[in-house]
Formats: structure tokens, sequence, C-alpha cells
């Protein structure tokens, strides 16, 4: 049963990250503009790494909802949490600049 499971994950995995438009992002023209994010590259990071726990729109499954976590909690926050896990969730699903943008992006999420 653990072994199918993991094949289904991993599956739906590497179709959500062969998912992908190729039309251009309204937030990736500048990569050093400070507050800016690239909001493609967000929403994938986060379907490969945070979607299974957290859903595929943010409301939440065996993790909680972000649809709103940029009210409750500031960027750096969110970038700690992602790092150090807790509350059931492991730690490091997400480092570096990845950790950063995926960050940024539920800061926006008000």
């Amino acid at each position: 049963m653990k072994k199918w499971l993991m094949a289904v994950v991993f599956g739906t995995m590497l179709v959500l990250g062969a998912c992908g438009g190729d039309g251009g992002s309204d937030d990736s023209s500048g990569d050093e503009g400070g507050d800016s994010v690239d909001t493609e590259q967000a929403e994938s990071l986060y379907k490969e790494s945070c979607a299974s726990c957290h859903g595929d729109d943010l409301s939440g499954g065996t993790g909680p909802d972000l649809t709103s976590v940029g009210n409750d909690m500031s960027e750096d926050e969110i970038e700690t949490q992602i790092e150090d896990g807790g509350n059931g969730m492991p730690g490091d699903l997400l480092e570096g600049d990845d950790k950063t943008t995926v960050a940024k992006w539920l800061a926006d999420q008000k």
C-alpha cells in the first residue's frame, strides 16, 4: 500500500512538474527588483513541494489553509517555517532561492 501511494505521489509530482505554460509571467521581468516575485516559478515550486499537504489551491488538506497566510505571517516567518518545519511539517522542503521565492509568494496571499 505504501509503495502504491508513493508511486501515485511521485507520478503526480512528475505530471505537475511537466505542466506549465510557455506564456510570459507578469512578475518575472525583474529578478533583482527586490519585492517582485516570479509567480509562475513560485507556483511551480509550491506544487512540487507543498501542494500535497496544503492543496493545489492553498485551501489546506493534511496541512493548514494558506489562502490568507500573508495576513498571519511575514515573509521572514514563512521562510523560517519552510526551513525549520514544525507542527507536523518537515523542514527543508525548499532551500535557498526556491525557499525565498515561495515565501515571498505566500506572503502576498492575503
